[in-house]
């Protein structure tokens, strides 16, 4: 989250790669997001490029507090104006999105996410001890370094070196 919002704030000093980091790490969620509501995959996608292409054009791009909710907010507000025009050249205006959720949805995004858990489980395993003792002290506690190093007699800089290194074997296994 703060590695988020350190990218974003690089982006509005004028670090223009940041934006296409910033892309390429919500473009997914942007379209799973986007595909229960416009089912036309090229006018989906023609509308998240279309908020990167504003904010790529903007003097300064706003402040925000959290990546994903405002990429999300902007996409359902042009998602909105592009169902409102399409609802007035058929006539009749619409109250809301038709935001369509289906049982199969559900079921599909549990599976994966239970194959995603058996993954993360196998690929934990594979790991040192030590690893997996950080990994959970830092995200599972919520501990800062300080704590971890403390609680671990290590020093600051192996806590971080280990858990680099820890993420790092989990990404390539997962």
């Amino acid at each position: 989250m703060q590695d988020e919002l350190v990218l974003w704030e690089s982006f509005r000093q004028g670090d223009r790669s940041a934006l296409a980091d910033i892309f390429s790490a919500h473009y997914e969620l942007l379209e799973r997001y986007g595909r229960k509501i416009i089912p036309d995959s090229e006018i989906l996608q023609d509308l998240i490029h279309d908020i990167f292409i504003d904010l790529w054009e903007r003097k300064t791009p706003p402040p925000v507090t959290s990546i994903p909710s405002y990429l999300l907010g902007a996409l359902r507000n042009r998602m909105l104006v592009h169902y409102r025009d399409q609802r007035k050249r058929m006539g009749g205006m619409p109250a809301e999105l038709d935001f369509q959720v289906s049982a199969e949805d559900f079921i599909i995004e549990r599976e994966s996410q239970c194959e995603q858990v058996k993954k993360l489980v196998n690929a934990l395993g594979l790991i040192p001890p030590r690893q997996r003792e950080i990994l959970y002290l830092r995200y599972y506690c919520h501990l800062e370094y300080a704590e971890i190093c403390e609680l671990m007699g290590i020093n600051y800089q192996v806590a971080r070196n280990q858990l680099s290194l820890a993420l790092s074997a989990l990404r390539k296994q997962v």
